[in-house]
């Protein structure tokens, strides 16, 4: 078997937001703005056109906010769309926390370990992976309860359902970093690096987000194929990304170029619950793959939709 040293490194964490030029029927002069308007009876929630969108509020509202161990609220004329959009990207690190589990119960969303002492925390970012590899199963989600053996989670995004309740090989893995290193390389299995985007957009038309590259995969002496039939497949020299999900709009693995490619979309909000997919990262190498240090760098851009 030929090892192929590759020691891949993208950068997750050079990420951007664009805000794009509102077009909304708000009242405006040199001195001031009024971007909502307040119906004493009748009127709608949002009024639109093909060139602008107004939010309406009907009645008198109370002021002040609220909270308590498992809620927060907010109470006021239009106070939660004052909020900034945001988003995070989280990897799988190569030497990062990562263990096997036998049993996956996808209507309680818990997870099994198998005989291992429990490594994750309330809050953590986690991603299950069955049958790892370029043809793995995944599903994403963040942990809301611990046992000695068993890990819960919010809620799973990805392919959980099509996953077996007690796989023969599985594991539970930790999303905590931007970047990835995949060190040595088999071309008999090629490798994959899986993580999870997460979105939150309170504006009411929804947003997109894309990735795209700094350029080429590259080494000093040779540039990297990407995958151009829809699967990365070990023993062909490619590359390319997928997202899994409800949102994702990558339907298989898919070319990452310096042109913007969509890899989740939504025409509605995302407020307390933010949007997710889990995210695939895959390459393969040819038997006649030049050996070397190959890197390229990632950036995400998400775009509010007005």
């Amino acid at each position: 078997m030929r090892v192929f040293q590759h020691p891949l490194v993208l950068f997750f964490a050079l990420w951007s937001v664009f805000l794009p030029t509102l077009a909304e029927a708000a009242m405006s002069s040199v001195s001031y703005q009024v971007p909502w308007d307040e119906w004493a009876s009748a009127g709608d929630e949002v009024g639109s056109s093909a060139s602008y969108q107004l939010g309406d509020t009907v009645g008198g509202l109370a002021v002040g906010s609220g909270a308590g161990s498992v809620y927060n609220a907010l109470a006021g004329y239009r106070l939660s769309d004052s909020r900034a959009i945001s988003f995070f990207v989280a990897m799988a690190p190569v030497s990062g926390t990562s263990v096997a589990y036998s049993a996956l119960d996808s209507g309680t969303k818990t997870v099994t370990l198998s005989g291992v002492t429990n490594p994750f925390s309330i809050g953590d970012a986690i991603a299950i992976v069955e049958n790892p590899g370029l043809t793995q199963l995944t599903a994403v989600g963040r942990v809301v309860s611990v046992g000695a053996s068993t890990v819960t989670v919010d809620r799973f995004e990805g392919q959980v359902g099509s996953m077996s309740a007690s796989p023969t090989s599985a594991r539970i893995l930790l999303l905590s970093g931007g970047n990835i290193s995949f060190g040595e390389i088999s071309v008999a299995s090629g490798a994959v690096a899986t993580g999870m985007v997460s979105v939150q957009v309170p504006t009411t038309l929804g947003y997109s987000l894309f990735a795209q590259s700094n350029g080429d995969l590259l080494s000093a002496s040779h540039i990297f194929t990407a995958v151009t039939d829809g699967s990365v497949t070990a023993g062909s020299e490619e590359f390319g990304i997928r997202a899994l999900g409800t949102k994702a709009t990558t339907a298989s693995d898919t070319a990452l170029t310096t042109t913007p490619l969509s890899i989740q979309a939504s025409f509605v909000a995302s407020h307390q619950d933010d949007d997710r997919s889990a995210l695939l990262y895959k390459i393969a190498l040819s038997s006649s793959t030049p050996a070397g240090a190959y890197s390229q760098n990632v950036f995400f851009t998400l775009t509010a939709n007005y």
